[in-house]
């Protein structure tokens, strides 16, 4: 899926809880598009709020002004206060069918199910969701354990200058017996000390 929506320029919705990789798969699919030249904006969605969504979403605000196109990430699209949802809208409906422009948001919550009880916008689901991907959390993909954990070793062995070369056997067992609540992003803890 990463590989295919990259080659298009319509809005995706990435789905998952909390530590499932969701800012690392919108980067991903942008390093992968044909917007890779272009500015990566990242966007905490729970920190905008009635009186700064003026600022930051306009053509002419810094981020934007005589900006040759971008890729927006809305991480956590679902925590917008509903009253800035409607400029929101009128924003990424402005730059949505400007090929400059790419959108990408991430939710950890069902958007159909708080936008049919009236808490989100349905028109703004509806702009932001045309693709979907749907990021299982990691109790359920166990057998991709070590695939993932070899990546995040390779990562760390680059950053410190480490040589670890993998598990010791057996230690994959208890790595299975563990829920993993924080998904990758707990994994990655993990590794890490």
């Amino acid at each position: 899926q990463i590989e295919c929506y990259s080659k298009v320029d319509i809005p995706i919705l990435l789905i998952g809880e909390y530590g499932v990789g969701k800012s690392s798969i919108a980067y991903e699919i942008y390093k992968r598009s044909n917007q890779k030249d272009r500015l990566f904006i990242k966007i905490d969605c729970e920190k905008i709020t009635n009186e700064n969504v003026e600022q930051i979403f306009t053509l002419n605000n810094r981020e934007f002004s005589g900006v040759n196109g971008a890729t927006l990430f809305l991480q956590d699209i679902h925590k917008f206060e509903f009253g800035v949802q409607k400029k929101v809208y009128q924003f990424l409906s402005a730059i949505k069918f400007s090929s400059q422009f790419r959108i990408i948001s991430a939710t950890t919550e069902n958007l159909e199910t708080i936008a049919n009880k009236g808490e989100f916008s349905k028109k703004l689901l509806k702009l932001v969701s045309e693709l979907q991907i749907f990021l299982p959390p990691l109790r359920e993909r166990k057998h991709d354990f070590p695939g993932i954990a070899s990546i995040i070793i390779s990562e760390y062995n680059m950053k410190y200058g480490k040589q670890v070369a993998g598990f010791q056997h057996g230690a994959f067992e208890a790595v299975y017996q563990y829920s993993w609540p924080g998904n990758i992003e707990q994994l990655r803890r993990v590794l890490c000390e």
